[in-house]
């Protein structure tokens, strides 16, 4: 037996040979899944417990192995309103954002915050993160922030709202359009987005500069009243969902 000491970020298996051309087009563009000769298609950003997602359609689920999954979350200087698709066991904010030192100024989630102190390091209510909640991010430069975890999210976990504003996740790695997510908004008074927002009209639907979910973004929630809330995909296959973006699957 041999292990892979690295990171792959896609990987796809034909029955056929392909030509130049379409192998340059498949290094920046995924191949559609009705593509011919199309065997197997694995994101490395989509799976379930050790199951690595076949993106094909053919079921061809991979079985992961000692490894974790990284993924990228790129930072502005100044405020970013950010969420966590996966964290690592130890989800302290010192763990977590330890990658950030001398760059992570504060981090605010709802009702509690946390500031980087030289001599203390973070000190704060807010001590541990969650995969279900956004937070204000404020750094003294741009940077790339990447975040390793043993395991991955469920795109179809529950959000509990209460009535009024939620500050919470997105759990899924590709954009989708508020209609697709929420299809019924009758509940929904507002959601803000960093700089951007969107109210609910009762005729036009979702109205405003927010029309899309965005991977790794955070979003206020207002609500009319307490719910139980999830996600709605477009995707007819359950095991197609991208869970991340940019992810990387890396060997230990």
């Amino acid at each position: 037996d041999r292990s892979f000491n690295g990171n792959i970020e896609n990987m796809s298996i034909w029955s056929i040979a392909l030509t130049e051309e379409e192998i340059i087009n498949h290094s920046y563009l995924n191949p559609d899944r009705d593509e011919e000769g199309l065997l197997s298609h694995w994101k490395f950003n989509a799976g379930s417990g050790d199951i690595l997602y076949d993106h094909s359609g053919n079921g061809n689920h991979g079985t992961i192995n000692g490894a974790t999954w990284t993924y990228d979350i790129p930072l502005h200087i100044g405020a970013n309103l950010i969420s966590f698709m996966s964290l690592p066991e130890d989800n302290s904010v010192s763990n977590v954002l330890s990658s950030l030192d001398g760059i992570a100024e504060g981090i605010i989630g709802e009702g509690v915050a946390a500031t980087a102190n030289p001599v203390l390091g973070w000190v704060g209510s807010l001590t541990h993160l969650s995969n279900q909640s956004g937070y204000w991010l404020k750094v003294n430069q741009d940077t790339d922030f990447y975040v390793t975890s043993e395991n991955i999210s469920d795109p179809d976990m529950f959000f509990s709202l209460n009535t009024g504003a939620n500050l919470i996740s997105y759990p899924s790695g590709d954009n989708i359009s508020l209609e697709d997510a929420i299809p019924s908004p009758e509940s929904f008074n507002g959601i803000i987005g960093e700089g951007i927002a969107a109210s609910s009209n009762p005729v036009l639907g979702w109205v405003g500069s927010l029309t899309e979910f965005e991977p790794n973004h955070g979003y206020w929630f207002k609500v009319s009243e307490e719910m139980d809330f999830q996600y709605q995909y477009d995707s007819t296959d359950e095991l197609s969902r991208s869970i991340y973006t940019c992810l990387l699957y890396t060997s230990p």
